[in-house]
């Protein structure tokens, strides 16, 4: 490691460069620095320009580094009435075909685990304009203790930028090398080079250096990451022997739900319920071992929500040696996600009101007279009034009973449009008071191999409607909805390590309720 003194203007800047690693690194670090795109950048030494392939090596300390380049934005190409194929620039052909489908991104070395993630935050549209407005902005706009742009963070904001103009596939090399330095871990090479690394692990140290580098004013953790993907969890742990021991209440914050999984979890409600619903043993008042059960409700809805899928773990041979498993079980995950049976009560209780407005609007459209909600536990007359709850179980989550299920009951009284709207309960966060529990899957990450150290990974993320895009690496190709269903293990296809799911405003659910109800009332009126 050398320090090098690079002139840019009139601009000076000291840089630790690594003489084993490329120029690209060495391109990437003057990007955070100045802002200057790697493509724009001319590096000269003694009037003699580096090229990319050039060795480092012969640089000593305090090597000086001339720098050319404009860190302003390129001039809008002039508007035509009519422009043919030929016509057009590389630049220009690769835009039009990234509007048509997106580009993929070259495998630099088992970087698959790498590649998925970044396409399925990419489909993550606050974040993915975070990121591009952060690697736009000068570094002296930037708030971070050391004055300088994080270079992971403005590398990947730049990456995003240069993809909304490629066609093809764009090559993340800036990115991966930027990554790789900060990380690590995420560097280690085998006898055949790089060596396959863990995507949760990846999106894990992601989302902490996002955060660290995306502040926003009125963010609920005071950046951009937190606001997105900011679970706040309220734990209640009770004493199972004494339960005269005063419960011990927590709130705790997170950036994704796990979904455990053993033998008794076919899905993935079931598996978030086994990881937020836990027993424990702790020393109690008397400083005796006891028996605790912590249950754990979400008391904030993030605008997206994470899930990771706890498909491995380290076990252990005779020799002591570790060696990391797969869990290969099949876990069925659901394109809507109800979430109302793990938050706290009065968010709860928030979301059966709104449900209840909304479903007594649908019915009163039908014709049909006033239903109420009932609980799993009370069923009854629920075969008599399949016809008429057929338009709300689509807005339903289809992992696990529905909350939406209803029942005729003569003494309801309608309530629909004469019932006054209740003001949130002031124990509610504001955002998760504009919806009614309900997400939608918009992007998996999976992993395909019985091996947690080998393998393959592959990004799938919803384009538009019930169109999907699937994205192995530099090869991007469109899918459904049944072929991502199938994307839940149980064999040696593709299944999902990492879910996204984004969190339905009132007025979609109301939206998609409206369409369900006009489809059911022509149908009936067809018959």
């Amino acid at each position: 490691m050398v320090k090098a003194k690079v002139k840019w203007g009139k601009q000076k800047y000291e840089v630790d460069v690594n003489v084993t690693e490329g120029v690209e690194t060495l391109k990437a670090q003057l990007f955070a620095l100045t802002g200057v795109p790697v493509d724009r950048q001319k590096l000269l030494v003694k009037g003699k320009v580096i090229k990319s392939d050039d060795d480092l090596s012969k640089f000593k300390e305090g090597q000086r580094v001339m720098m050319m380049g404009s860190a302003e934005s390129l001039p809008a190409a002039p508007k035509e009435k009519i422009v043919f194929e030929e016509d057009l620039t590389d630049a220009q052909k690769g835009a039009v075909m990234a509007s048509i489908v997106p580009p993929g991104l070259q495998n630099l070395g088992n970087t698959c685990y790498m590649n998925s993630t970044v396409q399925c935050l990419k489909s993550i549209k606050p974040l993915n304009e975070a990121l591009q407005e952060y690697a736009n902005k000068p570094a002296s706009q930037v708030a971070a203790p050391s004055g300088r742009k994080d270079p992971v963070v403005s590398t990947l904001g730049a990456l995003f930028h240069t993809m909304k103009h490629t066609g093809g596939y764009a090559t993340p090399m800036a990115y991966t090398n930027a990554f790789r330095q900060a990380f690590p871990q995420f560097n280690q090479r085998g006898a055949h080079g790089y060596m396959q690394q863990d995507a949760d692990e990846a999106f894990v140290e992601l989302l902490r250096v996002m955060a660290n580098a995306l502040k926003k004013d009125g963010a609920t953790q005071g950046n951009v990451v937190d606001d997105l993907f900011g679970v706040q969890l309220e734990s209640t742990m009770v004493n199972v022997a004494n339960p005269d021991e005063k419960p011990q209440v927590t709130t705790t914050w997170q950036r994704k739900l796990q979904c455990f999984i053993d033998i008794k979890v076919n899905l993935m409600y079931e598996g978030i319920k086994k990881g937020l619903e836990e027993e424990l043993e702790k020393k109690d008042s008397d400083g005796n071992i006891a028996q605790y059960k912590r249950t754990s409700r979400v008391k904030r809805l993030p605008p997206f929500l994470a899930v990771h899928f706890v498909r491995f773990f380290f076990k252990r041979d005779d020799t002591g040696a570790g060696k990391k498993c797969k869990i290969m079980r099949r876990v069925k995950f659901p394109l809507m996600f109800d979430i109302s049976d793990f938050c706290t009560e009065p968010l709860k209780k928030l979301f059966a009101e709104k449900r209840q407005r909304l479903l007594d609007e649908q019915n009163a459209k039908l014709g049909l007279k006033p239903l109420k909600m009932v609980g799993k536990g009370d069923a009854k007359d629920k075969a008599s009034s399949s016809s008429s709850s057929s338009a709300a179980a689509a807005a339903a989550a289809d992992d696990k009973p529905s909350p939406m299920d209803t029942s005729a009951d003569d003494d309801a009284a309608g309530g629909g449009d004469d019932e006054e709207k209740k003001q949130p309960d002031v124990d509610i966060d504001p955002a998760s008071a504009d919806t009614m529990g309900m997400y939608e899957l918009s992007a998996v990450v999976t992993h395909k191999g019985r091996t947690g150290d080998g393998g393959h990974y592959v990004g799938w993320a919803r384009d538009e409607g019930s169109k999907w895009l699937m994205f192995d690496d530099d090869k991007v190709s469109e899918c459904t909805e049944d072929d991502v269903l199938k994307l839940c293990g149980g064999g040696d296809w593709h299944m999902s390590y990492l879910c996204f799911y984004r969190r339905l405003s009132d007025e979609e659910q109301k939206a998609r309720n409206d369409k369900s109800s006009a489809a059911a009332k022509k149908n009936s009126t067809e018959q």
